[in-house]
């Protein structure tokens, strides 16, 4: 009976331990990833008709002409931001949670990072950029060369399930 409740106890303190541990681990990778981008001084610019982005560091700022309907995404501010809309308010992605998956294959989780999003525009923020903005500042190459098919699910704040396709080509 003794050895009964070592055991039960020891194990007890193995899952709290290993929990927690976890948990820490979780959140010193979110902080890291955060630290780390703060730093960046890069910026995505997008451009209608294209989905692959300018990149531009910060050091170097581009003219942008005010017919081109162009959107930015800003590594320090965790920001997108369409360049000739003309708002300054900014507001939260309406998604609770987003999945990314290829040709039904499950590719990665990205609520976390949309969790830290903000968008600068009247306008709705054009799926694409925002899964090439994620891709990029991960390190994750998209197949755009092929057919793959890739949808974002995303959970909405009011509870809606929907699948967006993402045009990669």
């Amino acid at each position: 009976m003794i050895a009964y409740n070592l055991i039960k106890t020891f194990l007890f303190f193995y899952v709290w331990s290993t929990a927690f541990l976890e948990r820490i681990l979780k959140q010193t990778r979110k902080t890291t990833g955060l630290l780390l981008n703060s730093f960046s001084d890069e910026t995505l610019y997008f451009f209608p008709g294209s989905i692959i982005p300018l990149i531009v560091e910060n050091k170097n700022p581009i003219i942008i002409s005010p017919d081109l309907e162009s959107c930015c995404w800003s590594f320090h501010k965790n920001t997108f931001k369409f360049i000739t809309d003309g708002s300054y308010s900014s507001r939260k992605l309406p998604y609770l949670s987003a999945s990314l998956y290829k040709d039904g294959d499950f590719v990665a989780d990205l609520s976390e990072w949309i969790q830290h999003i903000e968008v600068i525009s009247f306008k709705e923020l054009p799926i694409q950029y925002l899964v090439f903005a994620w891709a990029y500042q991960n390190g994750i190459v998209l197949e755009s060369y092929t057919t793959l098919t890739y949808l974002l699910e995303v959970i909405t704040i009011d509870g809606d399930m929907i699948s967006l396709d993402v045009k990669t080509a």
